[in-house]
């Protein structure tokens, strides 16, 4: 008899460890193989900084590209873009620029005279942005939450399928480092069954995180403890995940094909890489941690802190690494159908992670909006967080699915929680917002840059879920961007 396999498959082992299988040949049916539909997957990633203060000197030519429509030059915040063509050793991959759509001069309105606009928010700043540019509500104060669900989880009511999981939710920044609020730690909001919205926190932990994926959390209870404590001392050994299903793994191979061998193979390296790069953050406790952690959740990177110019906390937690690994956990869990909607959280709002650690200037990223730093070092904060979005972007290129690669069936978003100003005083503004997308190209207009005249940002958001197939509006924004749907 023919192997035939449910496309939601996985390979379980010992102590409830478990592996997602790619879309094998095997599990479609011979006449329809050339058919097959992938599913659609919406992606969204949030910076918790402003593009800058331009402390004499106007930012925006160093993040905003100068020229609009196809051929846009590439600026220094955006230069991650360029990929190899940019710098080879920070970015190895090939150029993405004409898989990407810069969308400038968006505003979220501010108050007037006490009375807020239709997806506007109170005039001080921090933390007031977010419910408007997230899901599309007013923020009434300034620590508002959005009273509608995000992009993310409008997505995820519509595109779930078969896949293990709704919704994916990471934040890179381990911690706020200098106080801040909840508000500020999060960027998904979703609609529970009592209809109430209620904020989904983020996993911080790359290990938790890949737990997360990899482990079937059903087990456990009912588990042979046994086989519970077998597990923990393979991971306590470093052992490979891939090591726990090989029982059920070549009982598998030996009854596939060969190019769905080849895949399977391609797959498990895959998950080797990553377990490579978890292996390789250093294993000092993380101080402060927020995660419900399962058992033997490994460790994380400790945080370091220093004080700023001003004499505030800045800390720093490997978080370069800590986004390559969950950007690795993104692209597995999409090839392997076990979500198809994630949220990356690169930083917090109004974030104080360090900009010393990432290129030597003496302060946090927020205090680079409040002229810290130069120009160009704004600029440089804002490349590091499209270096983390471009990573996943070619990761997802060089994926094949069906005819395409994982890319053709994925909408990625990346915005930032404020934009450009104009003078020399170092505030912020909701004002000249910037907003990336990719993918899906049989949907969205790619390769532009598309100047707004004070589009709100949440249109951006709202053009991304519908080219991913979800219908109705975002909050209180019902109208699409025109300019970048197909």
């Amino acid at each position: 008899m023919a192997l035939k396999l449910a496309r939601r498959s996985f390979l379980k082992g010992i102590g409830g460890a478990v592996i997602g299988l790619p879309l094998l040949e095997v599990m479609v049916p011979s006449r329809a193989l050339a058919q097959t539909v992938a599913p659609v997957r919406y992606v969204v990633a949030f910076g918790g900084m402003s593009l800058g203060g331009d402390c004499g000197v106007n930012p925006a030519t160093n993040v905003i590209p100068a020229a609009t429509g196809a051929g846009y030059q590439l600026t220094r915040g955006l230069r991650a873009l360029g990929g190899r063509g940019s710098d080879a050793t920070k970015y190895p991959w090939e150029s993405i620029k004409n898989l990407v759509t810069v969308v400038s001069g968006l505003r979220i309105p501010v108050e007037t005279a006490g009375s807020i606009p239709t997806g506007g928010r109170v005039s001080a700043f921090h933390s007031s942005t977010m419910a408007p540019l997230l899901a599309g509500t007013k923020a009434t104060q300034q620590l508002s939450e959005p009273t509608a669900p995000s992009s993310d989880q409008l997505a995820a009511a519509t595109l779930r399928g078969s896949s293990r999981f709704a919704s994916l939710q990471y934040r890179v920044q381990a911690q706020q480092y200098h106080g801040g609020v909840a508000v500020q730690s999060r960027i998904s909001y979703a609609r529970n069954s009592s209809g109430a919205i209620v904020p989904l926190d983020p996993i911080a932990s790359p290990r938790l995180a890949y737990e997360q994926l990899f482990t079937d959390f059903s087990a456990p209870a009912t588990s042979d403890p046994e086989e519970v404590a077998a597990r923990r001392r393979a991971l306590e050994q470093q052992r490979s995940v891939i090591d726990l299903v090989r029982g059920s793994s070549d009982r598998l191979q030996s009854r596939l094909g060969r190019s769905d061998r080849l895949r399977l193979e391609r797959h498990f390296d895959e998950i080797r890489a990553i377990e490579q790069r978890l292996t390789a953050i250093p294993s000092d406790p993380l101080p402060g941690s927020v995660c419900v952690v399962p058992p033997h959740p490994g460790n994380d990177p400790a945080a370091t802190y220093t004080a700023n110019n001003e004499g505030l906390i800045m800390g720093w937690s490997d978080e370069t690494r800590r986004g390559r690994v969950l950007s690795d956990l993104v692209h597995m869990a999409l090839a392997c159908d076990q979500t198809r909607v994630a949220s990356m959280m690169i930083t917090y709002a109004q974030t104080y992670m360090s900009a010393q650690a990432l290129f030597g200037a003496r302060c946090d990223i927020h205090e680079l909006g409040h002229c810290a730093g130069s120009p160009g070092q704004m600029s440089d904060a804002v490349s590091w967080h499209v270096e983390h979005w471009a990573y996943l972007i070619d990761k997802l290129r060089g994926t094949p699915e069906g005819d395409g690669t994982l890319l053709d069936n994925t909408v990625l978003a990346l915005v930032f929680e404020g934009g450009s100003i104009l003078g020399s005083d170092g505030s912020h503004s909701s004002d000249r917002m910037m907003a990336l997308v990719a993918g899906r190209p049989s949907k969205l207009k790619l390769g532009l840059h598309v100047a707004t005249n004070n589009a709100h940002p949440a249109s951006v958001l709202l053009s991304c879920v519908r080219a991913a197939g979800v219908s109705g509006p975002m909050g209180d924004i019902s109208q699409p961007l025109g300019e970048l749907l197909v």
